[in-house]
Parts: C-alpha cells; structure tokens; sequence
C-alpha cells in the first residue's frame, strides 16, 4: 500500500511515516476554514487533527468532523506582588472548571499558630504560621511546600513561588482561580490524511485512527491534549 500525499500547491509532503494505518471515511465541515492564501480555495490540510462537531464521528457517520487541536487553559490566580513573595496557583485540571477553586491565606490571629492547611467545599484554606507575638511567620516558599505535600490539595492545584519565596506572605480572603477555558483537543478522534477542498461546501475525507505519522511535515503542532487522545496514533519525528 502507498502513502498518501499532502497536496500543498507548492509541493508534496507525506504524511504517513509508514505504510501501516488504520483510516476511516468522514465527511469534513466547512466551519470555520479559511482561504488559502496561494490559491484562494477553503483547503483543510492533510495532517490536520480533526473529530466530530458536537459528538463522536467514529460512533455517528454522518457527524461532520472540524479542527480538534484547541488545548484547554487552566485557570490560576498570583497572591502577593513582591519579587520573592508571590504565590501562583494553577488548576491541576485544565478548563473552566478550575475557575470555581477558590485559595484563602488565613490570620489565625493568635499566637505561636503552626503553618496548616485543609480543603472546605471549594476552597482550599493556607493557616498561616504566627510567632508569640501572634505576627505572621509564614514564606511563599512554606506556602508552595504545604500545598504541594497536601495530599487533597495536590490534586486540586499546584502552587509555586516566585523567586526565592524567602518573603513572609499576607492574610489574603478566599479568592477564585481565573481564565480557565475549555479548548476541544480532548474530542480529537484522528488525523486527516489528504487535503481536503470544501470550497463549494463540506466534503468528502479520510480520517486517520491508527498509525505512524510524520511529525515534521503536519501543518500545526498537535498539542499535547490532543496526542493524549489519539492513543492509536504515534507521532515520529
């Protein structure tokens, strides 16, 4: 069996790394393509990542297939501005999600309080540590240290300071992580494995499910949310 060929109007690239593939027929969308540039056709490229509009193209023939390659965003919030004393915390899972997790810094307001931590509903709460004098002891670095041993805070966030994180950080009220945004790599279903014309409307297409794909002449990097998917799919370089 031979490779197939991206068809650029400039010259060829294979797409296949080899011979051996799994691909299926699909019938790819209009939305969203814009001309091509040399040509003025709607071209959608050969190695670009691709799956069902709104539900899986594998499972619903008819499904059209668009561009699946938008990684989602995971939300985070910074406390403190100082050069050694902020703390970023990101959303360990990427999308909107992450944009109802919400950090405190608490002033025990008491004093010789031990640096602690603990998780209420959606807010993960940092006790901050105070001296006999019941002022605040506790670094950016001690902040990042305790989260990330948190066993249930872990799995929530990560945190991470900003330069040494020797600076004692300041009671902050519980605040949400923010930008969090939900991309659609995590819906790509394959590759598609020539360049596809829907000048005059949707066409016809093969979509790649299994196989060796040469990493070096696709159109666009796949993000890794979306090679996470295509489990059946290697790229090489």
């Amino acid at each position: 069996m031979s490779k197939f060929l991206e068809t650029t109007y400039t010259s060829q690239k294979e797409i296949l790394k080899y011979d051996h593939y799994v691909a299926h027929a699909v019938t790819v969308s209009t939305a969203g393509v814009s001309a091509d540039s040399d040509s003025g056709k709607y071209i959608v490229p050969a190695g670009t990542v691709v799956g069902g509009t709104s539900k899986s193209a594998l499972l619903n023939p008819s499904e059209r297939v668009v561009v699946k390659n938008t990684p989602s965003v995971a939300a985070s919030i910074t406390f403190g501005t100082n050069a050694n004393g902020a703390v970023t915390f990101t959303a360990v899972t990427p999308g909107t999600t992450g944009n109802a997790i919400k950090v405190a810094f608490l002033d025990p307001s008491t004093a010789s309080a031990a640096l602690s931590v603990d998780i209420a509903a959606d807010t993960i709460n940092v006790y901050l540590a105070t001296n006999t004098s019941s002022a605040l002891t506790t670094t950016a670095a001690q902040v990042v240290t305790a989260v990330n041993a948190h066993l249930a805070a872990r799995t929530v966030v990560t945190a991470a300071k900003s330069g040494t994180g020797a600076t004692v950080v300041a009671a902050k009220a519980a605040t949400a992580l923010a930008g969090g945004k939900d991309g659609n790599a995590k819906d790509a279903e394959g590759i598609l494995l020539w360049d596809v014309d829907v000048t005059n409307g949707d066409a016809a297409g093969t979509m790649v499910v299994h196989g060796f794909i040469n990493r070096a002449n696709l159109p666009t990097v796949v993000c890794s949310e979306a090679q996470a998917v295509l489990k059946n799919i290697t790229f090489v370089s």
